[in-house]
Formats: structure tokens, C-alpha cells, sequence
């Protein structure tokens, strides 16, 4: 793993890409790279780790991803409730509609089983370290996308 500063010639940035439907200039991008070129002294750790590094970095930021997705999907959810209370359907709210409370209702619970496996998953690393909170961090690999589709 190397540090190329972004502006060392032969540094293309070609586009931005969108993480959960965003394009932000200082986020995800492709990136080509022309006859770079770089001091050794940018090599980060020893020659051949680059992989771990990447892996011991990215490993967390599904926690940044899922927080972003919960908070994305209770903005969703409290828009949802907003429009069951304001749309009148078969002369009554929609929110007086039995299954659209029920769709509320699962909705909630899916939006707090992913926070409250997200927030354990942090605590068990910060208390107890990333190797015993590996369990952890698969599920909600797992359950976030699940119940949060914009991860």
C-alpha cells in the first residue's frame, strides 16, 4: 500500500461514485493512474501487507455505512408516517389502515434491530476487540442490508 498524493502527476480522478444513492467531490471515485510515480518513503508498512492494511481499515467502515443507512431509513420511515397521517384512502387515513400500520410497524423494528446490533457490535469492539467482535460484524453485514436495501 502506497500514499500518492492527488495531486502527483498522472493522478486522473475519471468520476465520482455514489455510495447509497450520493455523489459527495471528497468520497468514493475512480481514480486512473499514468506513469505515477512516488518516493519509496510513501510505502505504507512493510512490502506485501498492503492487503491487511486494507483489510484492518475497511473492516470498519461497515459501521459508517450502517449508521449512515439507519439514519437514512428512520428519515424514511418518519416520511412514511407523514403520509399515512395526510393520505385519505377509503374514508379514513391511511394510518387507520390496518396493514399500513403494520408496514409501520415492521418497519420500526427492522430500522431498531439493525441500530441495536450496530451499536453492540461498536461497544464489543471498543471493549473488548475487533477479533472478538467478528461474530458481530458479519451479522450485521448481514442485517443491515437486509433491512436497510440503501447500504
Amino acid at each position: 500500500m502506497i500514499l500518492v498524493p492527488k495531486n502527483t502527476s498522472g493522478v486522473i480522478i475519471k468520476r465520482s461514485l455514489p455510495v447509497m444513492g450520493y455523489i459527495d467531490n471528497e468520497s468514493h471515485c475512480e481514480i486512473l493512474f499514468e506513469n505515477v510515480r512516488v518516493p519509496v518513503s510513501n510505502l505504507l508498512g512493510e512490502e506485501g501487507t498492503g492487503f491487511a492494511i486494507a483489510q484492518a481499515r475497511l473492516g470498519l467502515d461497515v459501521y459508517h455505512h450502517c449508521m449512515r443507512s439507519i439514519g437514512a431509513a428512520q428519515r424514511a420511515l418518519e416520511l412514511m408516517c407523514q403520509r399515512a397521517t395526510s393520505r385519505v384512502a377509503f374514508g379514513k387515513p391511511l394510518s387507520e389502515q390496518g396493514v399500513i400500520q403494520e408496514w409501520i410497524a415492521q418497519s420500526y423494528l427492522e430500522i431498531e434491530q439493525a441500530r441495536l446490533l450496530t451499536l453492540k457490535a461498536a461497544w464489543m469492539i471498543d471493549t473488548l476487540g475487533k477479533k472478538a467482535a467478528q461474530n458481530e460484524i458479519a451479522m450485521i453485514k448481514i442485517a443491515a442490508p437486509k433491512y436497510l436495501p440503501m447500504l
